[in-house]
């Protein structure tokens, strides 16, 4: 049995498509999106994480690591991410237990049986990061969730191998496909990586499944203008997506990412999604035959 590295299990919640799913992160993406929410996600290995609301920088930690991984800097503990060993000793000392390590490696049977006992009906969806970075565990939870009569979805960046996705595919009821520019010089200076490929994943993919949304992030100042929502809308409509949702990125907590490891801090500021922003692009996508909507605002049977 395959393992991979998890980061959180939750339900989805009532504002999100697929409300009350399972939703199973997996570490590990090759976007480096400088309005990324989740920087735990980066690695696929477990990183090492200090919560500054309830620190105290007492220390402790420091004195405790035989590996000169923390040192204190001004009114912060450091992380030195090439000496840590991850032995969890800083763990134990903390008074106010600030510390985690963020990511448990899990075997694929093992996390099905758990997933099994709370199901409540619903369906699982495997997201990340990219889920598609562990793409044996993900063939294998899949099919074992299938072979058990739930109904599953992946949501991915499209920025992987054609092959993982058409493998896939048999066994999964719903792909959440994101799409963020189709600018090649926008999309590689804002996600580090070009959209060639996942721009032709999702025309393949379209070609041979019934049931790919596209999940625009409607980020301010980078596609809420005319020519890039019609554009991704055009290119949406003529792959044959299912339908066109649009999910409003309206901040990230930054300063948690500075203990996070695998994070550099991007300069880059966004700022919230405006009102008029979301209607001006529900109005462009009302002029195309594929439906475009707020994510949360819509269902699909499949």
């Amino acid at each position: 049995m395959e393992k991979a590295t998890i980061f959180k299990i939750t339900k989805a919640s009532e504002e999100e498509y697929l409300k009350g799913w399972t939703k199973l992160f997996l570490k590990g993406c090759p976007l480096r999106c400088k309005w990324c929410d989740t920087p735990e996600s980066f690695r696929r290995t477990p990183d090492f994480y200090i919560d500054d609301s309830t620190c105290t920088e007492c220390g402790l930690c420091v004195d405790s690591c035989t590996s000169a991984a923390l040192y204190i800097e001004g009114m912060r503990i450091i992380h030195n991410v090439s000496n840590c060993q991850m032995c969890d000793k800083c763990l134990s000392v903390c008074p106010t237990h600030s510390i985690r390590i963020i990511g448990e490696a899990v075997r694929s049977d093992e996390l099905l049986n758990h997933l099994l006992l709370d199901m409540e009906g619903k369906g699982v969806v495997l997201t990340g990061g990219e889920p598609y970075m562990q793409p044996n565990f993900v063939m294998e939870m899949l099919q074992g969730l299938k072979e058990n009569g739930i109904s599953t979805a992946v949501d991915t960046s499209g920025y992987t191998s054609f092959e993982h996705l058409k493998r896939t595919a048999p066994y999964v009821d719903c792909f959440l496909y994101d799409m963020k520019h189709i600018d090649a010089k926008k999309h590689a200076k804002y996600t580090g990586v070009s959209n060639q490929l996942i721009l032709e994943n999702l025309r393949n993919l379209c070609n041979i499944h019934d049931h790919v949304i596209a999940r625009i992030p409607l980020v301010e100042g980078f596609n809420t203008d005319d020519e890039a929502l019609e554009s991704m809308f055009s290119f949406a409509d003529e792959c044959g997506v299912e339908q066109v949702q649009l999910i409003p990125f309206y901040q990230t907590d930054r300063e948690r990412f500075y203990h996070i490891a695998a994070f550099e801090v991007s300069d880059a500021q966004f700022e919230p999604l405006k009102a008029e922003s979301l209607s001006r692009a529900l109005e462009l996508g009302g002029r195309y035959a594929v439906e475009v909507v707020q994510s949360g605002h819509s269902a699909i049977d499949f």
